[in-house]
């Protein structure tokens, strides 16, 4: 007789045996199977890849952008919103920034050179552009001021840099931009209070005349040139400049005989500092023609010299607005 180890019909019989007592000594509650709701029961698996569920989530959102209606481009939605900013008078032309493409020169050589033939032909595009729009304008042939915009903008830079020096730039608000006063009075209100500016010219070099741009703006919904449109000029200023900060203490005076001395709280200058140095700047002077009104030339800031990735940048800006609007863009 073979022991039951060894036996395996009586081992199989020992093992259902002890199953069915273990099973039979628990709660009845124990026992109850909750079978899946959804009758395929590989769906109620856990998923190890998310292939699936992220297909679908692209197809959902390829159907919702399908049934979404079409939008105008950006710059048909920009030039909607200036038409009807310009209709109720609400859009301030001095507002808008700098012309997009506005290019610089470096003034490194070897950069110089790298670019000479993009400045070239930039220069005669710019230049195509502001005789069609001047071409472009009936009622009013607005003055570009090609010869004597360098000499206003070197003009509105010295009066620019005295008002900030005194504090007071209300004199000069007619000819700068709203944002740029902006900038100089938060500047002039962190300024220690007991402190005098003095700001001069010592020297300058003759100032240079780097970009001119004209651009016509939309002055309705139905028409893209009419009688408005905005002139652009950058000018290189080279300048040796002093700047000198007085420091007032205040002292008590004594006044009057020996007898009946009287003390009298003034003030007086204990410290003197003064700066000198050589500064190149590019100032950003802009004109407005709004609805056949010319206006004068603001300074609207200050901009420094192109790079490589200034040019990048603005080429594919203007090759994305030209796919928006259909138009072909020149290979630079």
């Amino acid at each position: 007789m073979k022991p039951l180890s060894q036996c395996p019909q009586c081992t199989r019989h020992i093992l259902h045996a002890a199953f069915d007592v273990r099973v039979a000594s628990r709660p009845a509650q124990t026992l109850r199977v909750r079978l899946p709701r959804h009758p395929d029961l590989s769906l109620r698996v856990k998923q190890f890849s998310t292939s699936t569920r992220r297909s679908k989530a692209k197809a959902v959102a390829s159907r919702a952008t399908q049934q979404r209606p079409a939008e105008p481009s950006l710059n048909v939605r920009i030039k909607q919103a200036q038409a009807k900013a310009q209709r109720e008078g609400g859009l301030d032309l001095s507002e808008m920034g700098m012309l997009p493409d506005t290019y610089v020169p470096p003034r490194d050589p070897a950069l110089r050179r790298q670019l000479l033939w993009y400045s070239i032909k930039k220069n005669l595009r710019d230049k195509f552009s502001a005789a069609t729009t001047y071409i472009s304008y009936r009622k009013l042939k607005p003055q570009f001021d090609w010869r004597k915009v360098s000499g206003i903008a070197a003009d509105l830079h010295e009066r620019m840099y005295k008002a900030f020096a005194d504090g007071n730039l209300e004199k000069e608000r007619e000819n700068l931009s709203e944002s740029l006063t902006n900038r100089l009075k938060d500047r002039i209100a962190r300024r220690d209070p007991q402190q005098i500016w003095d700001w001069e010219v010592v020297s300058r070099s003759r100032p240079s005349l780097v970009s001119y741009m004209a651009s016509p703006l939309p002055d309705s919904e139905e028409k893209t040139l009419g009688e408005t449109c905005l002139l652009q000029a950058v000018v290189q200023i080279k300048t040796v400049q002093r700047l000198s900060k007085t420091r007032r203490k205040a002292v008590r005076k004594q006044q009057g005989s020996k007898r009946g001395q009287n003390n009298v709280a003034g003030l007086e200058d204990s410290d003197v500092q003064v700066s000198e140095k050589e500064s190149t700047e590019y100032a950003v002077l802009q004109k407005h023609v709004k609805e056949g009104k010319e206006q004068i030339w603001k300074l609207w800031g200050f901009t420094k010299e192109s790079t490589l990735e200034d040019i990048a940048r603005n080429k594919a800006m203007l090759e994305q607005m030209a796919g928006m609007t259909g138009t072909p863009t020149s290979k630079s």
